[in-house]
């Protein structure tokens, strides 16, 4: 069984669309009240970050149910100026200053969730692609 939903992301209302979707596909799938709160957290930060740094995007949300596991993949797609050198962006250990919030983020999120990737104008592709999974083991 699969949910999916898909969000046009053009000002702050539709994030807070996207945020209570994702909350419903949270509850469907049995994750805890915390793994909830971090997934929706994660999600307004990817979805603010594209509307303010891009203007717009797409956010889609997918439930997966499988035999042995549950999970919410989470793909955030933007057209904006892109990332052009991934490599510090990700990296953990360059100096961080106060322009780095979005950064950051990614960081944490790459941390958080299970399954993560980014490509933006570096892998070119244009703006930057974000794609997170976070899975549920049945049993």
């Amino acid at each position: 069984m699969h949910i999916k939903s898909k969000f046009e992301i053009n000002s702050e209302w539709d994030i807070i669309e996207v945020r209570q979707e994702v909350r419903k596909v949270c509850k469907k799938i049995g994750f805890d009240y915390v793994t909830q709160a971090y997934i929706i957290n994660f999600t307004s930060g990817i979805c603010q970050n594209m509307y303010t740094v891009a203007r717009s995007g797409v956010f889609s949300i997918e439930g997966i149910i499988e035999e042995k596991r549950m999970g919410i993949k989470i793909i955030a797609v933007d057209q904006g100026p892109g990332i052009e050198n991934m490599a510090d962006f990700l990296s953990e250990n360059i100096a961080v200053n106060q322009t780095d919030g979005i950064r950051l983020e990614m960081l944490s999120v790459r941390r958080w969730f299970d399954e993560f990737e980014i490509a933006s104008t570096e892998l070119g592709v244009d703006g930057v692609e974000v794609t997170v999974t976070k899975w549920l083991i049945k049993g």
